[in-house]
């Protein structure tokens, strides 16, 4: 079941890559956590761009009109996950899936 947008495509995909950078990385890895000018390491910054492609196809096929199959991004979550472990925490698909919900009205099918 789908509800009204409150957020634009761009201001989703800001909003989960800015809970990404401040809630999902290891705190070593936070901007709060690091001197002003110390540059993160190249993996980190790995990590952050494939998340941010993560959510952009997300955001992507909602603003096309498709319905997400929730079986398929709990496997993308959990692939993540394990490929970055050691950069962020745990990428919840049910908190990923209700946010999405929430603030652009994704659909999903199971």
């Amino acid at each position: 079941m789908s509800t009204t947008p409150i957020l634009s495509p761009i201001e989703a995909v800001e909003a989960l890559v800015e809970f990404f950078s401040t809630r999902l990385l290891l705190k070593r890895y936070r901007f709060s956590h690091r001197g002003m000018n110390d540059q993160l390491p190249e993996h980190v910054t790995a990590c952050q761009q494939e998340f941010t492609s993560l959510a952009l196809a997300a955001v992507s096929g909602v603003a096309k009109g498709d319905a997400l199959d929730a079986m398929d991004w709990m496997e993308k979550c959990s692939a993540f996950s394990e490929k970055w472990m050691e950069v962020c925490h745990w990428v919840s698909p049910k908190k990923f899936r209700e946010h999405l919900t929430a603030t652009i009205g994704a659909a999903w099918v199971h």
